[in-house]
């Protein structure tokens, strides 16, 4: 950058400093590590655990720029969300919107490789942004909803499976 005047070495440096940050913009896409079928093995609300019987069927679907929500929340049987990460902000973001327009502003980790990865969701039951969670726990009173997923077999969707009639 010698020979360049002061000026045009200041816009250059502010260019150089400013690209990492808009590059780690929120994405509505889901990244690799998050694509795919994800199958809750536990459930925590208030700081309490939940029974087996309302986390059996709970299932996170990332496919492109949809998640996919099956058995959750006493709703549909499935609801097809658009949703918003920002891996960047610890803990890293996921807000989602149900196709009834409600926003959930919620935080997730990753921990673990392998079989023993797992995806943890934590958020307030009928928060607002303002209300998003700082970490990725719960306790009494907090109104929290915390799910533990493992990641779902290769390929699989992660649909409820059909009843014959």
């Amino acid at each position: 950058m010698e020979g360049m005047p002061v000026v045009l070495r200041a816009l250059v440096a502010c260019a150089l400093a400013v690209t990492p940050i808009l590059a780690q913009a929120p994405v509505r896409r889901a990244p690799a590590d998050l694509e795919g079928a994800w199958i809750a093995e536990s459930m925590e609300a208030n700081g309490n655990p939940m029974p087996a019987a309302v986390v059996q069927g709970v299932r996170f679907t990332f496919r492109g720029e949809a998640l996919i929500l099956t058995g959750f929340g006493g709703g549909p049987p499935e609801q097809t969300c658009t949703f918003v990460i920002d891996a960047q902000a610890l803990p890293h973001r996921l807000d989602f919107t149900t196709p009834g327009g409600r926003t959930v502003y919620a935080v997730y980790g990753l921990t673990g490789d392998g079989p023993e990865r797992r995806l943890t969701v934590v958020f307030v039951r009928n928060g607002d942004r303002a209300s998003r969670p700082a970490d990725l726990t719960t306790s009494p009173g907090s109104n929290r909803l915390k799910i533990v997923l493992a990641r779902g077999p290769a390929g699989s969707i992660a649909r409820f499976p059909q009843i014959a009639n």
